[in-house]
Parts: structure tokens; C-alpha cells; sequence
């Protein structure tokens, strides 16, 4: 799915809402495709809708459990820039977090980036 196939999706949406009052977007910043498309998805939605509420849940990589490449770090902050300038509200979430929450609240003794999905 590109971003313009993601925005139709999304003006669909706005349009047969009664009172939309703004987004809430979920993604991990690690990853090419979350930090890029998310990037770019985010200065489209402000661009086309600018008065209402960008909300981002967004998943920051941590070098402990970082089992993807050695970019993370450098896409989680070159994506952060798009969320200061784009988004009015940003819940950072470190994956070192939800791993403690799963190995110590939880008690799963493997957990698994499907655990972190569902905390």
C-alpha cells in the first residue's frame, strides 16, 4: 500500500464521519517502512486536514532488543522531525519498556514483538 492508497482509505472515512475530530496513528519509527511511510503519511493528513487533532502512538527502537538492522536508531530520529513539525501529540513508547512490562508484570518469560503488540 502506498500513501495515496492509504489517504483514499482515509478520506473515505472522514467523509462518512458525523463530527471527525482528529487521527490517531500506531507505528514503529525503527523500520523503513513505519518511518517512512508513517513520515510521509503524516505530512499528507496535515496537509489535507489541518485542523484537526494528528495523535501518534509511536514505537521507538532500543538497542537491548533490536533485532532488525543497524538503521533503527537513525530512522526513529530522522522520522522525529516530521512528528514536531506535523503532529500535535506524540505518546513515545520505547520497546525496552514493554519488554519489562511482559518479563515483569506479565510474566512471559519469552516475549515477542506480537507480546508488545498486544500490551
Amino acid at each position: 500500500m502506498d500513501v495515496e492508497m492509504a489517504m483514499d482509505i482515509i478520506r473515505r472515512e472522514a467523509e462518512i464521519s458525523d463530527e471527525l475530530q482528529g487521527f490517531q496513528l500506531i507505528y514503529s519509527l525503527g523500520g523503513s517502512t513505519g518511518s517512512r511511510f508513517g513520515s510521509s503519511l503524516i505530512t499528507k493528513m496535515r496537509e489535507e486536514y489541518p485542523n484537526r487533532i494528528l495523535s501518534s502512538f509511536s514505537m521507538f527502537p532500543t538497542t537491548k532488543i533490536s533485532y532488525a538492522f543497524v538503521a533503527e536508531p537513525y530512522n526513529a530520529l530522522l522520522s522525529a522531525q516530521h512528528l514536531i513539525e506535523n503532529v500535535d501529540e506524540t505518546f513515545c513508547i520505547e520497546n525496552e519498556a514493554l519488554r519489562n512490562i511482559s518479563l515483569h508484570t506479565l510474566k512471559i518469560t519469552r516475549p515477542t514483538y506480537y507480546d508488545f503488540n498486544h500490551i
